[in-house]
């Protein structure tokens, strides 16, 4: 019976030698668990500073889109152009070309860019400014909308003397009127 009991010790000896095993190993997987939650905390942060980081783009896009928006609201779906075909040297006052973009709430900004010759220049508010004779051809763009733009022909012609009724015409003061 010694021997019998021996083996039940022994058993249970190996019993209790395999829970002891266990109760180490979950000891040792507690003690790499400490270090993994620590570690799963600091990835917790870094991925709420990313949500939050993620959060600000989208905020930005959203209003970047906004104002995309509004700005293609903006912009003109037709333009009236209006502007001398031939202007004299001697004009003393500078004529200009008048753009006029629709709808009316539209931005009303045109680019004037010379396409050939150099008789005149166009100040970016359209004012003309005569330099010598000959045509020069310019682009009206709006910004906005660069399909909608038009090209314009315009001549620098020497004074003449204009008749009324098949007569000079006159000043008040009797001079020759130029124009």
């Amino acid at each position: 019976m010694e021997d019998i009991s021996y083996i039940v010790n022994g058993e249970q000896l190996t019993s209790a030698r395999n829970k002891l095993n266990t109760v180490i190993t979950r000891i040792n997987q507690a003690g790499n668990l400490s270090s993994l939650l620590s570690e799963v905390s600091t990835a917790l942060i870094q991925m709420n500073a990313l949500k939050v980081a993620a959060e600000a783009e989208v905020s930005l896009m959203r209003s970047l889109s906004a104002t995309i928006q509004s700005q293609g609201y903006l912009s003109a779906n037709r333009m009236e152009v209006d502007y001398p075909s031939s202007i004299s040297i001697r004009r003393s006052l500078p004529p200009r070309i008048t753009v006029r973009l629709y709808p009316v709430y539209a931005l009303q900004n045109v680019l004037y860019l010379p396409a050939g010759g150099d008789s005149l220049e166009v100040t970016p508010d359209g004012f003309i400014h005569v330099r010598h004779l000959g045509t020069t051809r310019i682009h009206v763009i709006p910004p906005g909308r660069t399909l909608l733009y038009r090209t314009v022909d315009i001549t620098v012609r020497p004074p003449n003397l204009r008749k009324c009724g098949g007569a000079l015409r006159l000043t008040q003061t009797n001079s020759l009127r130029i124009v």
